[in-house]
């Protein structure tokens, strides 16, 4: 009968362990709310520049904080390029914030994935604290007046699903 328990208690584990794979929290912990003004953030981006989320005022903006080793966060990254590539001439800010890795390794995924999508370097992962980020992806959809109309924990299963929230914020004309 123990081995069976003890068995039983190692499956429990593994999906356990599976299911928060992307998961850097506990999970009773509270991040940046809809409805409130999104925290203000300065950070390098890939090419060097320094970007400001406050600058960005007057446009919607899509942040979305990821990492390389999430299956998740590279399951989605080919609709946020899509989404990138559409929308920016719209109005659309689109930053996708690595949190805590290494140029080389973000630009090897960037080839890898062949993307082109603005990403900023959270090294120290500080930004992410800010924002309380449990789990990754997470993502949050800013107007343009700075307020969180919308936040995602967990990857987007296709384009439309970022598109219905962008529809709502920037104009769209036929």
């Amino acid at each position: 009968m123990s081995k069976v328990v003890s068995t039983a208690a190692a499956v429990l584990l593994t999906i356990v362990l599976l299911i928060s794979a992307c998961t850097t929290s506990s999970p009773g912990e509270t991040g940046t709310r809809v409805s409130e003004i999104a925290p203000d953030f300065r950070l390098q981006s890939l090419e060097g520049e320094m970007v400001n989320l406050g600058d960005l005022r007057g446009k919607v903006v899509l942040l979305n904080f990821w990492a390389t080793w999430c299956g998740p966060c590279r399951d989605e990254m080919g609709y946020l390029e899509e989404v990138h590539r559409e929308w920016t001439d719209r109005g659309l800010a689109l930053l996708a914030i690595n949190v805590g890795e290494t140029i080389p390794q973000v630009e090897d995924f960037m080839r890898e994935f062949n993307l082109t999508l603005p990403v900023l370097l959270d090294g120290d992962m500080g930004v992410a604290r800010i924002y309380n980020i449990t789990g990754y992806p997470t993502t949050f959809l800013i107007d343009k007046n700075g307020i969180i109309q919308g936040k995602q924990i967990g990857a987007f299963p296709n384009t439309e699903s970022i598109e219905v929230g962008l529809k709502k914020l920037i104009q769209v004309t036929p």
